[in-house]
């Protein structure tokens, strides 16, 4: 399964286990042999425990780097500011569900930096620079590569593989649907 492709296009969320508690991370390039995830922490156990809802699976960290790219830290530190405007607007379940549903959203910095600006934070291309450049200083984001002999991951491979290729064939008909209407 060493030549099994690698899926690049779609991730998906995993928790595992830090010390006592559960960290949200998600899997990245994945493929039946494993996946690689960013982390904000130092993980120096080889062996963790991860989960998908209630299935459990355990994995080895193979690899591991530090990942100092400035968009991977520029998209932590923004999620990071709307989910603090999130819990700031705990009062407001409205405001509320529409920030925590823009965090889990993939990609759409635009619309996220304008969404932190009209909360009043100034999100200017200068400032997040400089927050991305103290970040990259004070705590690096760190990538790891995990190893899975599990027949619960062999399952969550399966699934994840079936919803992409309905999402490709989808994607697939509308875009020969719209050269149609051309």
């Amino acid at each position: 399964m060493r030549n099994d492709d690698r899926q690049k296009h779609i991730g998906f969320k995993l928790r595992f286990r830090c010390l006592e508690h559960w960290e949200h991370v998600e899997a990245l390039d994945w493929n039946q042999v494993g996946f690689n995830f960013h982390s904000a922490h130092s993980i120096a156990e080889t062996q963790l425990e991860f989960k998908r809802g209630l299935i459990r699976f355990d994995g080895s960290i193979v690899w591991r780097s530090v990942n100092t790219e400035p968009e991977v830290v520029r998209t932590a530190l923004v999620n990071e500011l709307l989910y603090q405007k999130a819990r700031e607007a705990a009062h407001n379940p409205q405001l509320h569900a529409r920030l925590v549903k823009l965090i889990r959203a993939d990609g759409l910095q635009v619309e996220k930096r304008k969404a932190l600006t009209t909360l009043g934070m100034n999100m200017s291309d200068e400032r997040l620079d400089a927050m991305v450049h103290k970040r990259q200083r004070e705590n690096p984001m760190y990538r790891y590569g995990v190893k899975v002999e599990s027949e619960a991951w062999s399952a969550i491979v399966h699934a994840a593989r079936e919803v992409t290729s309905v999402v490709d064939s989808m994607e697939k008909w509308s875009g020969a649907l719209g050269k149609q209407d051309r």
